[in-house]
C-alpha cells in the first residue's frame, strides 16, 4: 500500500499543470529575464526545457523556448553551439550561421527548414562565464515570418539579472 501511495505521489508531481506567466519573466537561478509579448502566453512546467526557462505559446501555435544551461559541452563560441544544435536536427537543412543580438549581448543564430516546420536558434553566453542562453522558435513554415517578429521582440527584451 505504501508503494502504491508513493507511486501516485510521483505521478502527481510529474503531471503538474503548466503555470501561465504574463509580462516580465525572471529566472534568478539562470540569471536572465525576458518580456512575454502581450499577444502570447508564457508557460512554466510541462516541458524539460522550462525547468531552466520558459515556453512562450504564440497566437499561431508556434513556440519560443528561452532557457539557460551550463556550457557543459564547452562551446568556445556561440557559433560553435549553433553548429552543434544544427547537427542535432538531421532532418533539417540550415542556413548559414549569422551574428545575432539578444538584448545587449552578441551571439550567433541560424534558421532551419524542416519540411513544413521551421526552427530559429539564437545562442549567447553570459559575460564572465556562467550559464549560456538559448532562444528557440519552433513553428509551421507558413507562420515563420510572423513568428520571427515575436522572437525578435523576446530577444530584444532579454536582460541579464543577478544570478543566484
Amino acid at each position: 500500500m505504501l508503494q502504491l501511495l508513493a507511486l501516485l505521489l510521483i505521478l502527481a508531481v510529474g503531471a503538474q499543470t503548466p503555470v501561465t506567466v504574463k509580462g516580465r519573466y525572471r529566472h534568478p537561478g539562470q540569471g536572465f529575464s525576458i518580456l512575454v509579448p502581450d499577444e502570447a502566453s508564457g508557460l512554466l512546467g510541462g516541458d524539460q526545457r522550462t525547468d531552466n526557462g520558459i515556453r512562450i505559446v504564440l497566437p499561431s501555435g508556434g513556440r519560443i523556448f528561452v532557457f539557460g544551461e551550463a556550457n557543459s559541452l564547452e562551446f568556445p563560441t556561440p557559433a560553435d553551439g549553433i553548429r552543434w544544435a544544427i547537427s542535432a536536427e538531421p532532418k533539417c537543412s540550415g542556413q548559414r550561421i549569422r551574428d545575432a543580438r539578444v538584448g545587449k549581448l552578441s551571439g550567433a543564430g541560424a534558421s532551419l527548414s524542416c519540411g513544413d516546420k521551421s526552427i530559429r536558434l539564437l545562442l549567447v553566453f553570459r559575460p564572465g562565464g556562467g550559464p549560456i542562453y538559448w532562444l528557440r522558435l519552433e513553428t509551421e513554415a507558413a507562420h515563420e515570418a510572423e513568428d520571427a517578429i515575436f522572437l525578435e521582440k523576446v530577444a530584444g527584451s532579454f536582460k541579464i539579472i543577478r544570478w543566484k
